[in-house]
């Protein structure tokens, strides 16, 4: 009785130290939830931009400060682990009560060897202390209460307002450009009417001076480097609104096509002062002409450098394109009292066209006002 009394202590004792608990205290941060404080915005300096649908606007981008809150969530990690000291301990007494048991099995008569009471006790309780560090055990999470933590964040772009300009002077590898601004910002002047839509893109940024006149006759110089990916997201919208077809398809047969002869008038447009180029073009080939347009080169630099659209022209079709290009009231003034020379040079997607400019040289008539 008292053997089994005491095998029953030893057992509970083995139990209690076959394992050992570890606390791992842990914190972790939830996603964080940031505030935007549209009402203390601050302005930056003005900037040119081009929207999607291909027009220049002048804005005022906005900057925000920011607040971030960040749900931080406590927890302890509990982890049961093996005693491996107490492993150590049952596997030697496991091998002593073995080797007890077997001799005093193998000498007869167990009751002369003291031995024989102990080494089965000894064997039992080694494979308790031997197994027992590899049964229960476990890893567990207890959680407390979260707590929030809230801190300054970046200052974030949050929209921007339209420049209250009326006029703007556009300059850009040593050529000019005048233009309106609205009361939402936009310019009068698209981006590609002052670089070429089918080739935006291809080479380097657009890198493009703005003089602005303000609303209440302020002035403000804006500098801008546009990237070829702003270009293309707005050039289909621009083509759409010309009325143009700027597909490429593949060529089958060769087109050839052919220009009639130039005429330049000076005009205005909602009292803009304007110069209307207007060039005639007939496709006498077999063959689709994809993508045409001409540059005009002059010695203006407010109409030098521009293009003139077409875009697809049909085997043995016929089309009149006009370009009208704004001018300020000297370039104006100094064209009507001049002879103009101007020449447009045609291209189109597959290289079919004369590489030989059309050619004008002449006084400017002049065209009803609209």
């Amino acid at each position: 009785m008292h053997v089994m009394v005491r095998s029953a202590v030893l057992v509970a004792v083995a139990c209690t130290a076959c394992h050992v608990i570890e606390r791992v205290p842990d914190l972790r941060p939830g996603d964080p939830v940031i505030t935007v404080h549209e009402d203390r915005a601050r302005a930056l300096p003005p900037a040119l931009t081009v929207t999607a649908d291909g027009r220049f606007r002048l804005v005022e981008p906005r900057l925000c400060p920011t607040t971030e809150v960040v749900e931080m969530q406590g927890s302890t990690l509990v982890r049961t682990k093996p005693n491996y000291a107490t492993f150590v301990v049952g596997a030697i007494l496991t091998s002593l009560g073995a080797i007890g048991t077997g001799v005093a099995i193998s000498e007869g008569h167990p009751e002369d060897h003291p031995i024989g009471y102990v080494s089965p006790i000894a064997l039992g309780a080694g494979l308790v202390f031997a197994i027992g560090p590899f049964v229960g055990n476990s890893e567990d999470r207890a959680y407390d209460a979260a707590q929030k933590v809230e801190r300054n964040g970046k200052d974030a772009p949050c929209g921007d307002h339209p420049l209250a300009a009326s006029k703007a002077i556009l300059t850009w590898r040593g050529l000019r450009a005048v233009a309106t601004v609205d009361g939402e910002g936009f310019l009068s002047t698209s981006p590609f009417e002052l670089v070429d839509a089918f080739s935006a893109g291809r080479g380097p940024a657009f890198d493009v001076g703005v003089d602005v006149t303000m609303q209440n006759g302020d002035r403000h110089a804006v500098q801008s480097v546009i990237a070829g990916a702003d270009l293309i997201k707005g050039r289909d919208a621009f083509l759409a609104r010309l009325g143009v077809d700027g597909r490429w398809e593949q060529l089958r047969k060769v087109p050839r096509v052919e220009p009639g002869a130039i005429r330049a008038s000076r005009t205005t447009v909602s009292g803009q002062p304007v110069l209307r180029v207007v060039l005639p073009l007939d496709n006498n080939g077999p063959g689709d002409a994809w993508q045409v347009r001409g540059e005009i080169a002059t010695a203006d630099p407010e109409v030098d450098g521009r293009t003139i659209y077409v875009g697809h022209l049909a085997p043995h079709g016929h089309t009149i394109a006009t370009v009208d290009i704004p001018l300020s009231d000297e370039s104006d003034r100094a064209i009507a009292d001049s002879t103009l020379e101007l020449a447009i040079t045609l291209i189109d997607a597959d290289a079919t066209t004369s590489a030989e400019p059309v050619r004008f040289k002449g006084q400017v008539l002049q065209d009803v006002p609209r």
